[in-house]
């Protein structure tokens, strides 16, 4: 009956059959005895409750989390040199996008517990949020070398080299990880990884690299260095707007397929005409018949690939209002001028007079989820138009809000916390008035 034992979860050890897996030996991980009052215990159950009330209620989430972070501190000031209440405030703030006082809690519950892996994990997904990549892997690592159990530093360890398009890195410490458990995440990243790994199903591949791209396609090579050639000018354009940073080895790369039927079978969203897979790092469309439709989509959708590399968390209208702003581009002798984006003018220009658009406080500190829902055409128009003012009123007047804000989303402020700092100390009357006028005179 040995096998059918087995099978059952049974393991045999020294001449009896025992339930359950064989625990591995690992690294001690208890910290060092620390002396915790009742009341900070009371504290850190009443954090944990109000965390996991915060996972199920979306509607009240922030409100929860806020208490939670509340009741954590409280014990943290009642047990300063326990390592729990500093875990589980970093825990927290990375919820909530404070990632600096995330790491700052992290680094600290580290200190006074430095073999828990858990931890370290936390910490890696810190700098992963903050797309810190170089810091977080030997991070990942050392957790993994301290327990070669922890299913959630295989699984992070393999996004970031997916995000660096080291697949094959990724593949090994997901093959890894599965060894040891076979975890749901880990195998459909996993197999997100290997069919990446296979070759695209084209009779022909023309492959055209270029500084800062590598453009794949089954269309022909003068299509394919046309889409290169644009990406280039467009890539210049972002980088006049938003600031450089060292990117990875691999370049950019972009996939053109021939028809829609082979774009949508080979993994694209439904209802898209090009995505951009912020796992993978690659931005996926099909040639359309109209070159100009075509080159809204890879200006747009190419604008999410260029910021994700370093800011992987960035509010969402504030990132489909750039796209569209960098989709309204057209090009003019050797360079490409921002031009208001028609796909989203007119309806934009409906809502104000209907006055059925948003406030624009409301809609500058929507979540991803309510952007994305209810009337979402009008949510990406009116994101672009409120990005398009802000470059472009009065040669800039809103710019250096725009960038401040932008800079505080890179330094791991939520959006709530980065609009009041920028936004919320200007009169939001006025400039929306000014909004609505300047947004009405463009043709």
């Amino acid at each position: 009956h040995g096998p059918t034992r087995k099978a059952l979860g049974y393991r045999l050890e020294n001449g009896q059959w025992i339930k359950g897996e064989k625990k591995a030996k690992k690294e001690a991980t208890s910290p060092p005895s620390v002396q915790i009052p009742k009341k900070a215990k009371e504290y850190i159950q009443k954090g944990m409750d109000l965390f996991n009330e915060a996972k199920k209620d979306l509607k009240q989430q922030r409100k929860l989390l806020e208490k939670a972070i509340f009741y954590f501190k409280a014990a943290r000031n009642l047990a300063p040199n326990y390592y729990l209440p500093y875990f589980h405030l970093g825990v927290l703030y990375q919820w909530i996008r404070k990632f600096k006082d995330a790491k700052r809690n992290l680094e600290k519950a580290l200190s006074l517990n430095p073999h828990d892996s858990e931890i370290l994990v936390e910490l890696g997904d810190t700098y992963t949020w903050m797309a810190d990549y170089e810091k977080a892997i030997p991070i990942y690592q050392k957790a993994l070398k301290k327990d070669s159990h922890q299913i959630k530093g295989y699984y992070s360890l393999g996004l970031v080299y997916c995000r660096l398009r080291q697949f094959q890195k990724a593949k090994q410490i997901l093959e890894k990880g599965l060894a040891k458990k076979k975890d749901f995440r880990l195998y459909r990243l996993y197999l997100l990884v290997v069919n990446e790994l296979k070759p695209l199903p084209w009779k022909k591949k023309f492959t055209i690299s270029s500084k800062h791209y590598i453009v794949y396609t089954n269309v022909s090579e003068e299509y394919g260095k046309t889409i290169s050639e644009h990406a280039e000018l467009i890539y210049w354009v972002y980088q006049r707007v938003f600031p450089k940073k060292k990117l990875y080895k691999d370049k950019f790369p972009i996939y053109v397929f021939a028809t829609w039927k082979e774009y949508m079978e080979n993994g694209a969203p439904r209802g898209t005409a090009g995505y951009f897979h912020p796992i993978l790092q690659k931005l996926a469309f099909y040639k359309q018949k109209d070159l100009d439709n075509t080159l809204t989509v890879l200006y747009h959708e190419g604008f999410h690939q260029y910021v994700h590399y370093y800011a992987p968390y960035i509010p969402s209208w504030f990132n489909e209002g750039n796209g569209d702003f960098f989709g309204g581009c057209r090009k003019e002798g050797n360079k490409l001028m921002i031009k208001p984006n028609k796909w989203r003018l007119g309806l934009i220009k409906r809502a104000i007079k209907n006055k059925t658009y948003l406030p624009l406080d409301k809609l500058m500190q929507m979540s991803k989820a309510q952007m994305y829902s209810g009337n979402r055409g009008l949510h990406y128009a009116q994101a672009w138009a409120i990005v398009y003012f802000f470059w472009m009123y009065q040669n800039g007047l809103y710019r250096p809000y725009l960038k401040k804000y932008f800079k505080l989303i890179r330094e791991g402020y939520g959006r709530i916390e980065a609009y009041h700092k920028t936004f919320g100390k200007v009169d939001m009357a006025s400039l929306e008035r000014a909004w609505k006028n300047y947004i009405l005179s463009l043709k």
